[in-house]
């Protein structure tokens, strides 16, 4: 299917779709020619909305300069649109400098009225854009810039939510990439890169939220390592963590399992306690003792196996373990793991880090984690996402 069609289809259902608040439902406009292209967006009452050629692009799927202008075929109902102080009749023709300049000012009375046009670009097909009208109008989305590494042939997935992005929203992206291929589900983005490509790579994508609203667009740059001796797991291909296995294995922080001829990583094995705590002292670059250690001054060093206690006894000293017992063997939660990196990491790696996880987990960053999500077992897939975020390196 071509990508433009396809990424077209997901934001006409996105703008399209039922409100996602429950406590809301916003009235779609139906047309009756099913070729016809039809979109929403809202502006608070006693608000003009001002358009531009990007915007309409972006709903109508193109990319930045494909749309050359367009043709007004039917007026607002109950509204005017305004070009440069003056009211615009059925039939106008309006150029993309002129674009930048239109504006929807609705009716007194109004609550949804639109106007249909003929954009001028390869595809002709009609379009309808609806403006509603409401007293309780949130704030437009707010996308930010994401940067992604991944290595040759591997995908990877991100999650664009913000933390302050409380409000559900959908991903449209909006411009592709030159090296691969992105795409979406709505709430999480994917890359693939195309074979054997390596260095740079970018594209751009929005948040339109459940009024029909849009972001503005954000970049996301994505690097892509030569995987110079072609390493893969067999039982993590096509997963969106393989990326950050591969990084873990390659840096010796999170190494994988050689049977035969093929390497496995295990992905939805737990990880326990003590194996988290050597993982994150190795992300950070710290080394244990190399003396051996006999107490480490825990309740419970009777109790701790040798090999465990250099590393905490360096992860006392870094602050990292400030609890008076530590049970090694215990699987590790999802909690206990971001209070671990709280103590280990600049606080903006960890919320790259976490949003990363959440994708994992199969949230985006504005659904907040419950006590039972956060008690959930971190798996090796899971701790690959979060330290690889931390380590952002790729060794040679």
């Amino acid at each position: 299917m071509n990508l433009k069609l396809f990424f077209s289809l997901i934001l006409s259902c996105s703008l399209l779709s039922v409100s996602l608040y429950e406590d809301a439902t916003i009235v779609q406009p139906v047309s009756a020619d099913p070729s016809e292209k039809i979109f929403q967006m809202s502006v608070a009452k006693g608000d003009v909305a001002e358009l531009s050629a990007r915007q309409l692009e972006i709903r109508l799927g193109l990319e930045d300069g494909d749309l050359a202008g367009i043709t007004i075929t039917s007026l607002p109902k109950s509204g005017s649109l305004i070009l440069d102080g003056a009211r615009l009749s059925e039939f106008s023709r309006l150029t993309r400098e002129e674009l930048d300049r239109l504006c929807f000012v609705p009716g007194e009375s109004a609550v949804r009225s639109g106007f249909s046009f003929l954009p001028d670009c390869a595809d002709r097909s009609a379009a309808t854009l609806y403006v509603c009208v409401t007293d309780d109008l949130s704030s437009p989305p707010q996308a930010e810039d994401i940067c992604l590494s991944t290595w040759s042939d591997v995908g990877i997935q991100a999650c664009p939510f913000p933390d302050s992005q409380m409000q559900p929203a959908f991903v449209h992206i909006t411009r592709s990439p030159q090296k691969g291929v992105a795409q979406t589900d709505g709430q999480s983005i994917s890359y693939l890169p195309f074979c054997k490509a390596v260095g740079e790579d970018c594209f751009s994508y929005v948040l339109v939220d459940a009024f029909g609203n849009l972001s503005d667009e954000a970049t996301v740059t994505v690097t892509i390592q030569e995987n110079k001796n072609h390493f893969s797991f067999s039982d993590m291909a096509g997963h969106a963590e393989e990326a950050a296995a591969i990084t873990l294995h390659q840096s010796g922080i999170l190494c994988g399992e050689k049977i035969g001829d093929a390497w496995y990583f295990h992905p939805d094995s737990v990880m326990t306690r003590g194996q988290f705590l050597i993982c994150l002292l190795a992300a950070k670059g710290v080394s244990p003792a190399d003396q051996a250690v006999i107490q480490t001054g825990l309740a419970n060093d009777r109790d701790l196996p040798l090999w465990i206690k250099p590393y905490l006894q360096t992860a006392i000293r870094q602050k990292i373990i400030t609890e008076t017992v530590f049970f090694p063997g215990e699987p590790v939660s999802v909690l206990e793991a971001e209070e671990l990196l709280r103590r280990s990491f600049d606080p903006s790696w960890k919320k790259a880090a976490f949003s990363s996880l959440l994708t994992a987990l199969g949230r985006s960053s504005f659904q907040a984690l419950s006590p039972d999500q956060a008690d959930t077992f971190l798996t090796r897939a899971d701790c690959a996402v979060l330290l690889s975020k931390m380590t952002n390196n790729f060794p040679s």
